[in-house]
């Protein structure tokens, strides 16, 4: 089955299946931050694609730096 095109910042609903022990301890994490659960789950989610974005950017810099070393 297809899915229909959507917007890039259109909301949409996800299904998603964890363990209890995990679902309690974001539960109480979001409570800690005055978040509902699902501004917690969101947080996280854009937090590690942040990361990750960066996590790549210093590899590359890191990676020019060994280059530009080699060179003088």
């Amino acid at each position: 089955m297809a899915t229909a095109k959507r917007k890039k910042d259109e909301i949409v609903q996800v299904g998603l299946r964890i363990r209890e022990d995990f679902r309690q301890e974001i539960a109480a994490k979001a409570e800690k931050a005055g978040r509902s659960f699902n501004a917690e789950l969101v947080q996280r989610l854009e937090e590690s694609f942040r990361r990750e974005s960066a996590d790549k950017v210093l590899q590359r810099a890191e990676e020019t730096l060994v280059k530009l070393e080699k060179q003088y």
